[in-house]
């Protein structure tokens, strides 16, 4: 079940950082109920990513699975 709106809200409250925003943005994209809407949430990971170090990425990615 994907929760609503409203749950996604109140987390996005609580990111104040680079790596926490990656992390929800992948399992976003794991959770997107259409391939569209993945992709959004993928364009969003990738801009997120830019700068951080390769051992921040894959952390991140160990973190939303």
């Amino acid at each position: 079940m994907i929760p609503g709106i409203g749950h996604y809200m109140e987390i996005a409250m609580m990111i104040d950082n680079d790596f926490d925003a990656l992390v929800m943005a992948l399992r976003l994209a794991v959770q997107a109920p259409t391939d569209e809407q993945a992709k959004e949430v993928i364009d969003i990971a990738e801009r997120i990513a830019v700068g951080m170090s390769e051992f921040e990425i894959e952390r991140a990615k160990r973190e939303a699975a």
